[in-house]
């Protein structure tokens, strides 16, 4: 392994590390319920985690999020809420997983 290539694998997990940390920080100040623009990814996941829990895994094709663009977002919350339960840092720790996604992607 060459040396820039262990010096971009260290910096990339100190990029990771650093958002991971100031996100995790900042779930623990902010008790704030969400506001504003958060609401307009927050309401249709909570619509789709409320139809699929009313009408279970087997009406996933019918749930409201197929109806939504993009789908890919209210979709992650929903699983998410699904596995975790309603929380209002969900938002915060999905972005950060994509987050992640990205800057491994490069």
């Amino acid at each position: 392994m060459s040396k820039g290539n262990y010096n971009y694998k260290i910096f990339l997990f100190v990029i990771i590390f650093v958002v991971l940390l100031t996100n995790f920080v900042w779930l623990y100040l902010d008790k704030q319920p969400p506001d504003g623009n958060c609401l307009q990814d927050l309401l249709p996941a909570i619509e789709c985690y409320n139809f699929l829990k009313v009408n279970g895994l087997s009406n996933i094709f019918n749930a409201p999020f197929f109806s939504i663009y993009p789908p890919l977002v209210p979709a992650s919350y929903t699983l998410f809420y699904l596995i975790f339960g309603t929380n209002t840092g969900m938002e915060l720790i999905v972005n950060s997983i994509y987050l992640i996604i990205m800057l491994l992607s490069v």
